[in-house]
């Protein structure tokens, strides 16, 4: 799932709590463990993981280097004792002063981490400005956490990509493996990290649904019409992993009922019979509803008609206000009003869900 990541991690206020005059003695080092936790799972996901760290206390001499390889020798036994593993702990000895190359943020340390991995996608994840300066000069992606100093950090970057703890990192590190999502792409974190959680979770309740005999309905017009064919398509037949087909339909390519619902009634209900029928014979199902602008009348009226009839709805807008964001009990939004922008990231999010569902139905997770 993350074995095209290379996770570079810095160490105090990450890994374990930071001191005000830093970490100097062996009952000052007090593991986070939910950051260490999040680490091993990383690793055995498929991250490869390595640590870069300032230590200018061994410069000041209030720290021994052995003492410090010590400190960090207890990190990778407990991370290995969750089954992960940290590849090597790269560290800058230099005070401030010192005008080094290599402290933070400078890039020596972060530039011979890449070289040894030059075909994966770095990743630095810190909690403070030198490490943000550092990715930045390295031009690499970075992810703020919120542990140790990076909600204070926030507070200075508060549009940088950010995840409050691992449990929040870990999507966002999935999408840029799997998709291989661009700086740019990455930048809109707000909006991505919202909707990669909404897709997670969207996931194991299309699980259940389906459990439960619903069937996934799509519904679209024009290119939004092809997403839903697309997204159907993936459900029915598979994605990237062999498992049993997904009960789904996408309503919106039904040509015949679609002209004749149109000619008989109106256009703007021409979704409704369909949609209804199937709400009769399978109603567990789940409705999405795939429409750049969210404004389409023949898709909110069929959004309508599922609300009613106590069918969740799934859509796929392009910015969050919006009529159909209103009838909506999942919404994944590009942030975007332009129609291309909004359709490629619409697809984004398509293949992410068909990810997970891809992890749900099969047993080599």
């Amino acid at each position: 799932m993350l074995d095209n990541i290379l996770l570079i991690l810095d160490r105090d206020g990450v890994l374990n709590l930071d001191t005000p005059t830093g970490v100097t003695k062996t009952d000052e080092l007090v593991l986070i463990d939910e950051a260490i936790q999040g680490v091993a799972h990383a690793s055995k996901l498929g991250a490869t993981v390595y640590v870069c760290t300032n230590q200018a206390n061994v410069g000041r001499g209030l720290l021994t280097e052995s003492l410090l390889l010590d400190f960090h020798h207890k990190i990778l036994s407990a991370v290995k004792d969750h089954g992960g593993v940290i590849q090597e702990f790269f560290y800058c000895p230099h005070r401030p002063e010192d005008d080094c190359d290599c402290r933070k943020p400078n890039t020596k340390m972060l530039e011979m981490i890449l070289s040894l991995h030059p075909d994966k996608i770095p990743v630095f994840v810190g909690d403070s400005s030198s490490d943000l300066e550092a990715a930045t000069r390295t031009d690499i992606h970075s992810i703020l956490i919120g542990t140790g100093k990076g909600l204070v950090t926030r507070e200075a970057y508060p549009f940088h990509p950010f995840a409050m703890n691992f449990s929040e990192l870990i999507p966002l590190l999935a999408a840029l493996n799997y998709h291989h999502v661009s700086k740019t792409l990455l930048t809109r974190s707000l909006e991505i990290k919202e909707n990669i959680y909404t897709t997670f979770k969207l996931s194991h309740f299309i699980a259940q649904r389906v459990s439960d005999n619903g069937v996934v309905l799509s519904i679209g017009n024009g290119g939004s019409c092809a997403l839903s064919d697309h997204f159907v398509a993936e459900l029915q037949i598979r994605f990237n992993r062999e498992r049993a087909p997904l009960p789904a339909v996408s309503l919106s390519s039904q040509s015949s009922s679609i002209t004749a619902a149109s000619n008989d009634y109106s256009y703007q209900s021409s979704l409704l019979r369909p949609l209804e029928s199937f709400m009769n014979i399978a109603p567990a199902s789940i409705l999405f509803c795939f429409s750049t602008s969210g404004k389409s009348t023949n898709i909110i009226n069929a959004a309508q008609l599922a609300k009613n009839k106590g069918i969740p709805v799934v859509s796929y807008i392009g910015l969050a206000d919006s009529p159909l964001a209103l009838l909506s009990d999942y919404i994944i939004y590009a942030g975007h009003s332009r129609t291309p922008e909004v359709q490629d990231l619409h697809e984004f999010y398509v293949h992410q869900l068909c990810h997970q569902l891809d992890l749900i139905y099969t047993t080599d997770q």
